[in-house]
C-alpha cells in the first residue's frame, strides 16, 4: 500500500479517537455542570480542553488534505517520438487552417522551437521523458533538456495528370481520303 495512503488512514484513526474523546468529555461536562457548585471553573476547564483537541484535529485535517492532493494520477513517461508527433500535429493544424480569402493577409508559421525539461527514463527498453509536476520535489540539476525544432517545408505534389489528348488521325487513310487522292 502507498505510504501516503497508510499515513492518511493513521491520521483518520487518530481523528476518530479524538472525536470520541470529545464526545465523552461533553457527556462528562454535562454531568459535572449539573451537580457542580462552581460551574464557571468547570466550564473554563472544558473550554481549554476543547480548544486543544480542536486545534489538534484541525492540524490533522490540514495534513490529510495535503496528503490527498498528492495522491492524484501521476503523469506517465512519454516516448520522445510521441512527444514530437504531438508538436508536429500542432504545426500541421496551423498550416492547414483556412486559406486566406481575397483581401486578407496570409500568415504562416515558419518554425517552432520547443524545450522540455524532464527526467529521461527507460521503460520497455525505450527512452522516455517524464515531466515533473509541481508537487514533486525534484532537483532542477537532475532534469535533462530536450530541444525540438519544427520548420515548415513546402510539400511537392505531382502535377495533375493532363487531360486526355484529342484523338489523332489514324495512319491509314479513310475511304473518303482515298477517293480524294484518286481524283
Amino acid at each position: 500500500m502507498d505510504e501516503s495512503i497508510q499515513l492518511i488512514i493513521q491520521r483518520m484513526n487518530e481523528l476518530s479517537e479524538r472525536i470520541k474523546s470529545l464526545q465523552e468529555a461533553g457527556k462528562k461536562f454535562q454531568e459535572e455542570i449539573a451537580v457542580s457548585t462552581v460551574p464557571v471553573d468547570t466550564g473554563k476547564k472544558f473550554a481549554e480542553n476543547l480548544e486543544g483537541v480542536l486545534n489538534t484535529c484541525s492540524n490533522s485535517i490540514e495534513e490529510i488534505l495535503k496528503l490527498l492532493q498528492g495522491l492524484g494520477p501521476k503523469p506517465q513517461p512519454i516516448k520522445t517520438e510521441d512527444l514530437a508527433q504531438h508538436f508536429r500535429s500542432v504545426v500541421d493544424s496551423i498550416q492547414q487552417s483556412r486559406p486566406p480569402q481575397q483581401g486578407e493577409v496570409a500568415t504562416i508559421l515558419k518554425n517552432l522551437d520547443v524545450e522540455i525539461k524532464g527526467l529521461i527514463v527507460v521503460q520497455d527498453n525505450e527512452a522516455r521523458i517524464a515531466t515533473p509536476t509541481p508537487d514533486q520535489g525534484i532537483d532542477a540539476g537532475q532534469l535533462s533538456t530536450l530541444r525540438m525544432s519544427f520548420n515548415a517545408i513546402p510539400v511537392l505534389r505531382q502535377p495533375s495528370q493532363k487531360p486526355p489528348a484529342e484523338p489523332q488521325p489514324s495512319a491509314e487513310p479513310t475511304p473518303e481520303q482515298k477517293e480524294e487522292k484518286t481524283e
